[in-house]
């Protein structure tokens, strides 16, 4: 299944260049070794072939530390702002 998801993911990156990518942190929670991050994000797109594309949307990121002391993401979503189209 991961492979599956990789291919289909990187598919979909391949036809896309990021112009801009802006976060914004609005809450760090911190317990033990894990970390949680929730903001949001606005990004422009240029599909291969089409026009700049603006997504704006939010996110939530989990942060685990590991033994060297060094932070690393576990879990990673976002969700678009954006409502689909019809």
């Amino acid at each position: 299944m991961v492979a599956a998801l990789s291919k289909g993911f990187g598919g979909f990156i391949s036809q896309m260049a990021v112009k801009d990518m802006k976060f914004h942190t609005d809450e760090v929670m911190i317990a033990g070794d894990l970390a949680v991050e929730n903001g949001t994000y606005e990004m422009t797109l240029l599909p291969k072939g089409g026009k700049e594309m603006v997504d704006k949307g939010k996110y939530l990121t989990v942060w685990k530390k590991q033994a060297d002391g060094s932070w690393k993401i576990v879990r990673d979503i976002n969700n678009t702002d954006i409502p689909a189209k019809t």
